[in-house]
């Protein structure tokens, strides 16, 4: 959650009225008093990978998983194994994480089209956040327009 989700109106309610809610890496809908103003559903988290599934906090049972680097970074995909399944000691969830159907990831070529379209050069990627919107945007399924709420993180404080 950027810094102005929790400004202006507790919108937590209306969030959870939409079909879909899509959450990014870790976002907090668990903390005390965010679900005033962020809501408690999640249908999609879409994360780097890191943060999941070993940490409770962003676990969301029956949610689908989209890990949206995978494809694009064998250094992220590497480190979860090795940070998640051998210095977590968790390599069993770490298996079981990557058998379970509601676990998938973005194609590379997504990434790379993203990636082309905001001018973006040698090592540098879209964040998860913009991959997400991205994906829901161009998503033939998805019906227009995506509401989009608390998306300034890297701005910093309001």
């Amino acid at each position: 959650n950027g810094p102005s989700a929790v400004t202006g109106g507790e919108w937590g309610e209306e969030i959870d009225k939409f079909d879909e809610v899509v959450r990014f890496n870790n976002f907090q809908s668990k903390s005390a008093g965010m679900h005033k103003w962020v809501g408690t559903k999640t249908t999609v988290h879409f994360s780097d990978g890191m943060l999941y599934p070993t940490f409770t906090e962003y676990h969301v049972p029956g949610a689908t998983v989209v890990l949206s680097l995978f494809k694009d970074r064998f250094f992220i995909a590497g480190s979860y194994v090795i940070i998640r399944g051998g210095a977590d000691l968790q390599l069993p969830m770490v298996l079981k994480f990557f058998r379970d159907p509601n676990t998938t990831w973005l194609e590379k070529d997504r990434i790379e089209r993203l990636k082309h379209l905001l001018g973006l050069k040698g090592p540098k990627h879209p964040t998860s956040g913009m991959l997400a919107i991205d994906y829901f945007v161009n998503h033939p399924k998805v019906q227009l327009p995506v509401v989009i709420h608390g998306f300034d993180f890297f701005q910093g404080p309001v």
